[in-house]
């Protein structure tokens, strides 16, 4: 509902079905391309209302606990979202977005554009520890250049970058996980 683009006051149980459903649907298409599900990551509005929501994120952690507990849950590192799934026994990854910048609250806020910046804030990133993946968005040329940027910082740099399995673009996965910790 919402198409990921506004937030929508779900009551849990039926966020939680909707998310099974959902997790369902992508594991049959992963599955007729050889392929497995293994990570579980909010998408618009519902990433944003799970980072501090306490319902959203209860439902999130509850849907994955009830389809398959052992997949990992994607989220911003100290989110309302990571702190349930841990305490109910998830494995997360905490992603770091390099396009974008973050608000006081720990929001997302505004997109950088720059290659050579986006490249250095990932580089920062994951050199300081704090992160098990980068996300970067693919819709554009201008995204793809960043993407590329990143991708070629962070092998100059030494980490091992760790592709997910069938990525839909061969060349550069829009999530990278980084030196194997995910």
């Amino acid at each position: 509902m919402g198409g990921g683009e506004r937030f929508v006051d779900y009551d849990p149980d039926d966020l939680a079905a909707t998310i099974i459903y959902q997790l369902g649907a992508l594991d049959g298409l992963a599955l007729a391309e050889q392929a497995r599900v293994t990570r579980v990551r909010p998408s618009g509005a519902l990433f944003e209302a799970a980072r501090t929501d306490r319902n959203h994120a209860w439902a999130l952690v509850n849907a994955v606990l009830d389809y398959d507990p052992t997949l990992a849950i994607i989220g911003l590192p100290d989110s309302r979202l990571l702190q349930t799934a841990e305490r109910n026994g998830i494995s997360v990854a905490r992603e770091f977005q390099p396009h974008r910048l973050l608000n006081a609250n720990g929001s997302l806020g505004a997109v950088v554009t720059d290659p050579e910046t986006v490249a250095r804030r990932a580089v920062d990133a994951v050199a300081s520890g704090g992160y098990d993946c980068v996300r970067l968005p693919w819709h554009t040329q201008a995204e793809r250049d960043c993407a590329r940027a990143v991708r070629t910082a962070l092998v100059e740099a030494g980490h091992v970058i760790a592709s997910p399995q069938a990525p839909a673009q061969p060349e550069l996965p829009v999530h990278l996980a980084i030196a194997g910790r995910v």
